[in-house]
C-alpha cells in the first residue's frame, strides 16, 4: 500500500506482526491447554464406581499377540491372540489362602464337522475323549468341585477335597447339552457352564429350555456377558451392562444366583475386573494358564484349555491324574457318549 506521495505505508508491516503474535499467543495456549487436558480425559475414562470393596485401579494390562489359542467368539468365529498377564484388580486384604486346584476349560464336546478348520479342532474335544477323560478323573480319585468351593477354601471354609479339579464349559454350544451333561450326571460330577444369553436359540447352542433343565441338574450356571463383546474394547458404561445385564438375565432364566464369570476371549483389565466385582459377582475365571488361585485373584483365576490337541497323557498331567494301561486303553476305544446314552439323552 502507499500514500498519496507514492511512499510504501509502514501500517501493513505493523499489523502483520501484531497479528502473527496473537496467533502465536493463542496456539500456545491452546497446546498447553491440551497437553493438561489430556491426562484428565484418561483418568476421566479409566474411572469406575465401585459399590462394594475398597479398589485400588491400576494401568490396563495389555494385549499382545500370540501364537496360542485363546477363544473363539461362537458367532463370529474370530481367533484372537491370547492375552498377556498384566496389572490385576487389588481388591484389598482378604483372609485366606492360596490354594491349588486346575481350572478346565471346554468348549465343544463334538467330532469337529469341517476337517480343515484348525480352529474348530482345537476348540472340540471329541465325546469319546471326553469320556475317557471324566472316566480318568473318577478312576484316579480326581474330584471334581465347584468355584465356589474354590473361594470358600481360599477364606476358611472346608478345604478341598485331595486332587481337586473345576470343570467349566464357555459359551453354551448344544453338545455340551446332548454329550457333556450325560457324562457329567453318570460320573456325578459339578461343573459350570458359562452361557451368553444373546446365543440361546441360535443353531448350535442351547435353548432357554435346556439352560434351564441344565440348571434343575445341579450344573452351575455362570454368566459369560450378554453378547459375548471383548469388554476392554467397550466404552466403560457398555461393559456395565454387558456384565450386569447377564447376571440378571441368567438369575431371571433359571431361578438361581449367578455368581460366577467369565471374560469373553479372556480379555480384562483392571476397570472390567471392577465393574465383575460391583455387579456382585463373587469371582471371575482367565484363560491363563496357572493352578494356584489366590484370594487377591479371584476375579482373575487361572483356567487350562482343554482341546483337541490333548491325548489321554496330557490331560492326566494338567490335573495330577496317574494314568494307567486300562485308561489309556479305554481312552482310545469305546463308544461315543451319545451312543451309551441313546433312549435316555436328556431332552
Amino acid at each position: 500500500m502507499t500514500d498519496r506521495r507514492g511512499r510504501r505505508s509502514r501500517s501493513q508491516p505493523t499489523w502483520r506482526r501484531v497479528s502473527g503474535l496473537v496467533a502465536l499467543l493463542i496456539l500456545t495456549a491452546l497446546g498447553v491447554g491440551a497437553v493438561v487436558a489430556f491426562p484428565a480425559l484418561t483418568r476421566r475414562t479409566a474411572t469406575v464406581p465401585v459399590v462394594a470393596g475398597r479398589v485400588t485401579l491400576r494401568a490396563p494390562a495389555t494385549l499382545a499377540p500370540a501364537d496360542v489359542l485363546n477363544e473363539v467368539d461362537g458367532a463370529a468365529g474370530q481367533l484372537l491372540p491370547t492375552p498377556a498377564p498384566g496389572p490385576t484388580l487389588n481388591i484389598g486384604p482378604l483372609r485366606g489362602h492360596p490354594v491349588t486346584v486346575p481350572v478346565l476349560l471346554y468348549h465343544y464336546v463334538r467330532v469337529n464337522p469341517h476337517t480343515g478348520d484348525r480352529l474348530g479342532y482345537l476348540l472340540s474335544v471329541t465325546p469319546r475323549a471326553f469320556a475317557a477323560q471324566m472316566t480318568l478323573l473318577r478312576q484316579s480319585d480326581v474330584h471334581p468341585v465347584s468355584l465356589g468351593d474354590v473361594v470358600g477354601a481360599m477364606q476358611g471354609a472346608p478345604p478341598l477335597p485331595p486332587h481337586p479339579v473345576v470343570i467349566t464349559f464357555d459359551d453354551g454350544y448344544e453338545d455340551f447339552f446332548t454329550e457333556a451333561l450325560p457324562v457329567l450326571r453318570e460320573n456325578g460330577f459339578p461343573a459350570t457352564l458359562f452361557v451368553v444369553p444373546a446365543f440361546l436359540e441360535r443353531d448350535g447352542y442351547m435353548t432357554t429350555r435346556q439352560v434351564q433343565q441344565t440348571a434343575r441338574m445341579g450344573i452351575t450356571i455362570g454368566a459369560h456377558t450378554v453378547d459375548h463383546l471383548d469388554l476392554t474394547k467397550l466404552p466403560l458404561s457398555a461393559a456395565r451392562t454387558e456384565i450386569e445385564a447377564s447376571r440378571v438375565e441368567l438369575r431371571d432364566l433359571t431361578g438361581q444366583p449367578v455368581d460366577d464369570f467369565a471374560y469373553p476371549y479372556g480379555r480384562f483389565n483392571s476397570p472390567i475386573e471392577a465393574l465383575v466385582q460391583a455387579a456382585g459377582f463373587r469371582d471371575a475365571v482367565t484363560t491363563h494358564d496357572g493352578r494356584t488361585q489366590t484370594p487377591q485373584l479371584r476375579y482373575a483365576m487361572f483356567r487350562y484349555g482343554v482341546t483337541g490337541r490333548d491325548t489321554l497323557l496330557t490331560f492326566a498331567a494338567q490335573v495330577g491324574a496317574k494314568l494307567s494301561l486300562a485308561s489309556s486303553l479305554q481312552g482310545s476305544a469305546g463308544p461315543s457318549s451319545s451312543e451309551r446314552m441313546t433312549g435316555s439323552r436328556v431332552q
